[in-house]
């Protein structure tokens, strides 16, 4: 499975959870009591806009920007394990073929 098919798998779970906050969200005693009051103080000190469209849309910009990031990385990672795991059977063998006293 592609990373981006992984990745537009993410962004639709999130977008149908986001969407859901509003009626399954936490019992309100898990929020702070001016939670309501200081809504738009609060998502200022976060920096995320208090519109929850242009709060999903900047959380999907955001997951897609690190998904691509992760996209571009896997090959040179992959290479870098591939490496790592042919450096770690040559010292095996190297010890395998080692003669013991």
């Amino acid at each position: 499975m592609s990373i981006r098919r992984i990745a537009a798998g993410v962004l639709a779970a999130a977008a149908a959870a986001a969407v859901g906050v509003g009626v399954t969200a936490a019992p309100a005693n898990a929020l702070p009591k001016d939670c309501a009051t200081r809504r738009v103080e609060n998502y200022a000190e976060l920096r995320k806009p208090g519109d929850p469209h242009d709060f999903i849309a900047e959380l999907k910009a955001e997951m897609r920007a690190e998904l691509d990031a992760l996209n571009t990385a896997l090959p040179k990672l992959q290479q870098m394990a591939d490496d790592v795991a042919r450096a770690l059977m040559s010292s095996w063998r190297a010890v395998r073929s080692r003669k013991r006293p």
